[in-house]
């Protein structure tokens, strides 16, 4: 074998290695970016869990749906199961439920929380 052709074989061999270390270099960096973003992440504290109640609403939607009111975020929202642990709204832990017996029960809930801001607005 010639020593152009020895050099060539083995230039190509050296551009193999280097191609081979240039691609565990860049798996690596990112290995170590993965790494350092979860350490940062571990080492936050964890954040306070809020706890709210929700309030059923007595309504009627072109069938008998439950309707939340959260205590927390005052948000509306429909269609409530009792498996759920969380404001969907908010994302506050359910503590309490209650259920309206009526649709004046809102309409008592609702004078009063009108009633209570409007004595804090003075």
């Amino acid at each position: 074998m010639s020593i152009r052709q020895t050099l060539k074989e083995l230039a190509a061999d050296a551009r193999d290695e280097i191609q081979s270390v240039e691609l565990q270099i860049e798996t690596s960096n990112r290995t170590l970016r993965i790494l350092r973003m979860c350490q940062q992440v571990l080492s936050e504290e964890p954040k306070s869990e809020t706890k709210c109640g929700l309030v059923l609403e007595y309504a009627q939607k072109s069938q008998w749906v439950d309707c939340g009111e959260c205590t927390e975020c005052g948000e509306t929202f429909s269609g409530y199961r009792p498996n759920w642990t969380h404001c969907p709204c908010c994302g506050s832990k359910i503590v309490k439920v209650e259920k309206e017996d009526s649709p004046g029960d809102r309409l008592a809930r609702n004078a009063v929380r009108e009633a209570v801001a409007a004595v804090i607005a003075n």
